[in-house]
């Protein structure tokens, strides 16, 4: 049987190509601040989609090269934002121990999600994401514990903020 091309499909004169199947995983993930919930939001659905075509895709349509040199970039830039986090859990857990500190707040509005994804990409930049969100919660247990001011806090989680969603 046919399929009906949409209507839209139709007037700008595209031609409609059904979509490929495509392996999903799909794991249950908690975000519990503000913070990663907002970069998880912005990007999650855009950015797995775009991993799939620059690396699956890519491939597919016979431009390996052009598919090494992008992952090669991708590996690049999700390799220097981890090691970056895991210096600053690292910093991070020596100032709680400092402090004496061994919890971490827990979250009213924390954000239970089933992410879905169909490359080893997209789950690294989702262990980002939740790196991130482990990163902030000890930001957060500092701050109610008044070993940081406010504004570095802040400062700091926006600029997680802003780095993960670029």
């Amino acid at each position: 049987p046919m399929t009906e091309v949409p209507e839209k499909e139709k007037e700008a004169g595209s031609r409609f190509v059904p979509p490929h199947p495509t392996p999903v995983w799909t794991v249950k993930v908690t975000l519990n601040t503000d913070f990663a919930q907002r970069v998880y939001k912005r990007t999650w659905d855009r950015l797995k989609a775009d991993l799939y075509v620059l690396t699956v895709r890519t491939r597919s349509n016979g431009m390996d090269e052009a598919a090494k040199t992008i992952e090669a970039v991708i590996t690049e830039a999700f390799e220097h934002a981890r090691k970056d986090i895991t210096d600053d859990l690292a910093r991070s857990d020596a100032i709680m121990d400092d402090a004496k500190l061994t919890d971490l707040p827990t979250y009213k509005g924390a954000q239970a999600v089933e992410a879905e994804y169909s490359t080893p990409r997209a789950k690294e930049f989702l262990n980002l994401i939740l790196q991130m969100d482990q990163l902030l919660a000890r930001y957060d247990a500092l701050w109610l514990t008044g070993q940081i001011e406010t504004q570095q806090c802040m400062h700091r989680s926006q600029n997680w903020q802003r780095r993960l969603i670029k």
